[in-house]
């Protein structure tokens, strides 16, 4: 089991949602408004947008 998986995370609020590289917000949501997803395309098929200061 690979347990270096880093997930993209959503905020639940505002339903953007950050990569793990490349996105200098990842690290700034609340933890209770964290939604977890295991690629982008899962983020965008839940409803969530990507980040505007995403650089990837």
């Amino acid at each position: 089991m690979n347990f270096n998986i880093r997930f993209v995370r959503g905020n639940k609020n505002s339903k953007v949602y950050h990569l793990p590289e490349g996105c200098p917000s990842y690290n700034q949501i609340s933890e209770k408004n964290i939604a977890l997803f295991s690629s982008e395309q899962r983020a965008i098929e839940a409803g969530y947008r990507r980040a505007g200061n995403c650089r990837n």
